[in-house]
């Protein structure tokens, strides 16, 4: 569910954006939505600019979150309120309602034992928005963006785990502002991206497995943009209850008829990604470290990696160096007295293969597997037995640090080492040094020509540190 948690509001949008009329061939999806909310009869001004700002918050939040368009996803009043700056413009979304730009669930979840709503009413734009296929990266959409830009200090939001939120190991947060800024607006573009973008977004019929063919005992089937495990027995009873199939698509669960599923996946990913390269071309940014993790989000971390054979920095296409199996190398690290052959593995970057070939698993299963083991409750089924029986001491510490911690903390223990040691440690340390790199969580990107530089740095760096990986530069 979706709450207050929202970057500061943009100012006014022009009038020439307001006024225009014409329907552009490719044209972006808030700009439609921009028309819709024109074309209402509001009392005044303000109202009609609070609600762009309702649209456009929202709109954002679906691309961040990586959120299913054609499915209604959970807004909490004070996101609302939060985003209009007062309860009393919470009424605006009814009237973005009425109006059929809107659509809500008007369905709440409430919990018994503890007297709460445990769930918010659901919202989605209008499937009326997503008739044109032709979805561009380049065409104008909102004159400003939910996002705030890096030229504002206040709007880059830093957590350091000591404690001081001004400083990454003693680079000032300005300093850390500005040295992003600059990075970001070297970023450029190949003109054939768009057409890129609709060829990333296809989905064939070859793509999905359905319904019998599917041979997982238990799945996470996908509901209201939400995650819910299933056992494939009555995942397939709920699908056919409902007249739908069940669907399997890269490694996640749908129900949906096959021929419309394609049509929103397609549609789906081209405005995702559109947008997100349109963000990046008119220097729209996002950036925050999250306070559970302490990890650094910003417009990079969230992009299709596919993407990035598009984008070139200072001229040069940027490579990715990461660390193989990082979570994993990072629990080695953290606890030394665990499975000397999780270790091990851990520390060449084999592990994945060799759990695969252990527990005879399909290739790329080994990975889904120990990211359920570090995400998912403690559980005793035949898959997690596996893994004790193969990782008995690990699986020791993982089961007692979530019983003692709840289960959620144990990956949030990863991700703030990994954090501490890619943030707070080398990228300062590489900025010090005077490289330009992005970070994105476990992994760098960097311009090809400093690759084999950068990539020796690291395992310096690490070396200080104790921390054993292996590096991969893809």
């Amino acid at each position: 569910m979706v709450t207050g948690r929202i970057c500061s509001l943009p100012p006014l949008f022009t009038k020439s954006l307001r006024n225009l009329t014409t329907l552009m061939n490719n044209q972006s999806i808030l700009l439609s939505i921009h028309q819709a909310i024109s074309n209402i009869k509001w009392k005044s001004n303000l109202l009609e600019h609070k609600a762009y700002l309702i649209c456009q918050a929202m709109f954002n939040q679906f691309i961040i979150d990586k959120d299913n368009f054609f499915t209604y996803k959970q807004f909490a009043q004070n996101y609302f309120t939060t985003v209009t700056g007062s309860k009393k413009y919470y009424f605006i979304k009814d009237i973005l309602i009425t109006n059929g730009i809107l659509d809500c669930d008007n369905r709440y979840f409430f919990d018994i034992a503890t007297k709460s709503k445990g769930k918010a009413k659901g919202y989605k734009f209008s499937s009326k928005f997503f008739v044109n296929k032709n979805y561009s990266s380049t065409n104008q959409t909102f004159s400003n963006s939910i996002f705030n830009s890096f030229n504002s200090i206040s709007s880059i939001s830093l957590y350091c785990p000591t404690g001081d939120s001004c400083k990454i190991k003693g680079l000032e947060e300005r300093f850390f502002n500005n040295f992003i800024t600059t990075n970001m607006n070297q970023l450029t573009f190949e003109n054939d991206i768009d057409t890129f973008i609709d060829q990333l977004a296809t989905v064939r019929p070859a793509d999905l497995t359905i319904n019998n063919n599917i041979t997982e005992e238990f799945i996470y089937l996908v509901l209201d943009n939400k995650e819910y495990r299933y056992s494939l027995k009555q995942a397939l009873q709920f699908a056919n209850s409902i007249g739908k199939e069940l669907i399997c698509f890269n490694d996640k669960y749908y129900l949906n008829t096959v021929p419309e599923f394609i049509v929103q996946q397609e549609a789906q990913r081209k405005i995702a990604y559109a947008q997100s390269i349109f963000h990046l071309k008119n220097q729209i940014y996002y950036c925050n470290r999250n306070l559970t993790n302490s990890r650094l989000d910003y417009n990079l971390t969230g992009l299709k990696k596919e993407l990035f054979s598009k984008i070139k920095f200072e001229g040069e296409p940027l490579v990715e160096l990461d660390i193989a199996n990082a979570q994993f190398a990072i629990a080695a690290h953290i606890n030394q007295d665990i499975d000397a052959n999780f270790i091990n593995h851990a520390h060449r970057g084999t592990l994945y293969r060799y759990i695969e070939r252990e527990l005879k698993l399909e290739a790329g299963m080994g990975k889904q597997l120990m990211f359920r083991i570090a995400f998912d409750r403690v559980k005793h089924d035949d898959e997690f037995e596996k893994v004790r029986k193969l990782f008995p001491k690990l699986m020791t510490w993982v089961d007692t640090y979530k019983q003692e911690h709840g289960y959620k903390l144990f990956a949030n223990l990863l991700q703030r080492k990994e954090s501490e040691i890619m943030i707070d440690g080398l990228l300062a340390h590489l900025i010090a040094r005077g490289f330009k790199v992005f970070t994105i969580h476990d992994a760098l990107r960097v311009k090809q020509s400093q690759a084999n530089e950068i990539m020796t740095i690291m395992n310096e760096y690490f070396n200080t540190i104790g921390f054993k990986c292996t590096i991969r530069q893809k």
